[in-house]
């Protein structure tokens, strides 16, 4: 999964927990990949 020039391979557990989050307060899969990209970056 490409996004802003990064590659990132999720793992599903992390992206089921962010999914869960990010649609318990109303967000788009748009506003998930950029909340995983900003994780992402946190953790490189």
């Amino acid at each position: 999964m490409t996004k802003k020039g990064f590659t990132i391979k999720l793992d599903e557990e992390l992206w089921k927990e962010f999914s869960i989050k990010c649609i318990k307060k109303g967000r788009t899969k748009a506003d998930i990949l950029e909340e995983m990209v900003k994780e992402f970056i946190k953790k490189a």
